[in-house]
């Protein structure tokens, strides 16, 4: 390349008389170079451009280059290997799974948990189970389990006497020098439904209008029907309210009426683990206060002749009967 340039031939005789002729030579580069070198065409020759092309990281790392050509750092992260070029042996990372990512218990009682390694590493992973940010230890709130051989393992976590603040994601972790892996479990927690707040039995006036109040909580929050004497009420006179996550109000309205005496039921049900039922009952009777039409007057009969009298009045429930002549009882349906 350093041979370019204008080549020039001139030619002369005694006389002086000149002749002039010339050309450019100009030299074309037939070498290439390889990835991260760059060909410089005034020289034909290869310099370094970018050393990461070049793959400096072993083992996986990766190259990420700070400052051209040569200027770099490597990531050995997960390879198992650590140093400038990830040439450092630290193990082979561990692998460990959670076969069941959900899980559902019933409040009071125990709960077992288990995770599955695929792969051991090397060295053998030391494992351990956290929770809230807090790494878990045998005590008797927890038994912690685990077996391991050269390649696979597991590790199982018992939970005693399960509570609502023990629902939550339990981590499963195994760690060696060649890295770290986890997994993940939710723990639901159901507790069984309860009437906490009921009406108290009651009379309703006929023709009035009267309001049932009933409080279930539970986790899940519970469903709550009403129904009386066995039979289903409609919804269109039940509103139920959400207080938090775990407690429902709701309210039947309803006017006296000559079938609204009888006992109410109201039932709250929720299903996680299994269904569980809870019921509380409310008796209500109609009432109408006694109230004559119209009151007894003098009549006259006749005598040796038949003679009938009435006496009316309105009353819920129905009202005792008694007919009397001078103090003196002629008829009671009490009898």
């Amino acid at each position: 390349a350093t041979d370019e340039g204008y080549y020039e031939c001139s030619a002369f005789q005694l006389s002086e008389s000149r002749f002039y002729d010339g050309f450019i030579l100009i030299i074309v580069c037939n070498n290439s170079c390889e990835p991260g070198y760059t060909l410089d065409n005034s020289t034909c020759t290869c310099s370094l451009s970018n050393i990461c092309e070049l793959g400096p990281c072993q083992n996986g790392g990766s190259c990420t280059l700070v400052s051209a050509p040569s200027n770099y750092t490597c990531d050995c992260t997960g390879t198992g290997y650590q140093g400038v070029n990830c040439t450092n042996f630290l193990g082979i990372p561990p692998i460990i799974t959670a076969p069941e990512l959900n899980y559902s218990v019933l409040n009071g009682s125990s709960a077992t948990l288990t995770c599955t390694l695929e792969n051991v590493g090397t060295p053998v992973a030391a494992i351990i189970w956290r929770f809230n940010g807090s790494t878990l230890s045998n005590s008797f709130k927890y038994t912690i389990t685990n077996s391991t051989s050269n390649s696979a393992g597991s590790t199982q976590l018992l939970i005693n006497d399960v509570v609502v603040s023990d629902a939550g994601v339990y981590y499963c972790q195994a760690s060696n020098g060649g890295g770290t892996s986890a997994a993940g479990i939710t723990l639901s927690v159901q507790v069984p439904p309860s009437i906490t707040s009921i009406s108290n039995e009651t009379q309703v006036r006929y023709k009035t209008v009267l309001t049932l109040n009933c409080t279930a909580s539970g986790v899940p929050r519970p469903v709550v029907t009403w129904s009386k004497d066995g039979g289903e009420l409609p919804n269109e006179q039940i509103l139920n309210k959400i207080l938090t996550d775990s407690v429902l109000s709701s309210a039947f309205r309803f006017e006296g009426s000559l079938t609204s005496t009888g006992q109410y039921t109201c039932t709250a049900v929720n299903d996680l683990v299994e269904r569980r039922v809870a019921s509380g009952t409310i008796n209500i009777l109609t009432y109408e206060p006694l109230q004559f039409n119209k009151g007894l007057i003098g009549n006259y009969s006749i005598q040796s002749e038949p003679y009938t009298a009435y006496c009316n009045f309105t009353a819920l429930p129905h009202a005792n009967v008694l007919w009397a002549r001078d103090g003196i009882t002629l008829y009671s349906n009490t009898d």
